[in-house]
């Protein structure tokens, strides 16, 4: 069984594994690593590709992935979906996920576990998987690099940047919709 890290927003690459490994086993109990996709995730706005990441609260960050808390004396929330809408605004399918993707984040949930773990569940559902469990273990991750997906998609600021690769799912729902889980599940 292929263990997949807990990611925030996963990048493509992250789905197509789980895709190849018939499922997704997502580990929620490991040690938590910093400056990883954790609690980061990569979009493609009009100036490029831009790291966009959740603040943990410092004396949390020290311990296991499950303890590690929100910071919310920041003001990166208004940030985040402003830095989302000015990449994916004009994308043809974004209007449909922001509204069900930020509710979660306006939440306000107290760990980033309980941030990550209903974004996957939602994402799992956005994207059609439901032939394929989600499940979240108590075992390491197996894996926590992920081969390139070499297939493209059209994306919005690909006229400006070319085309953009290890980004997160959000560009490829925002550009692809309903049709992204496809695309997924028939990539060699």
């Amino acid at each position: 069984m292929t263990v997949l890290p807990l990611y925030l927003l996963p990048p493509v690459e992250w789905y197509r594994a789980g895709i190849k490994a018939g499922g997704f086993y997502v580990s929620v109990q490991e040690p938590y690593a910093k400056q990883t996709l954790r609690n980061r995730y990569r979009i493609a706005g009009p100036n490029g590709v831009q790291a966009l990441s959740v603040p943990v609260q410092a004396d949390s960050a020290r311990g296991e992935l499950n303890q590690v808390q929100i910071a919310y004396a920041e003001r990166w929330l208004s940030e985040h979906k402003h830095a989302c809408q000015a990449a994916y605004g004009k994308s043809p399918f974004y209007e449909f996920y922001d509204y069900r993707i930020w509710d979660l984040f306006e939440a306000k949930p107290g760990h980033l576990l309980d941030l990550s773990r209903p974004l996957l569940e939602r994402l799992h559902g956005f994207l059609q998987l439901h032939d394929l469990p989600l499940e979240f273990v108590h075992q390491p991750p197996s894996m926590d690099t992920f081969p390139e997906v070499s297939e493209k998609y059209p994306q919005v600021f690909e006229d400006r940047h070319g085309f953009q690769s290890d980004l997160s799912v959000l560009d490829l729902l925002s550009n692809q919709g309903p049709m992204a889980g496809e695309w997924l599940s028939h990539l060699e």
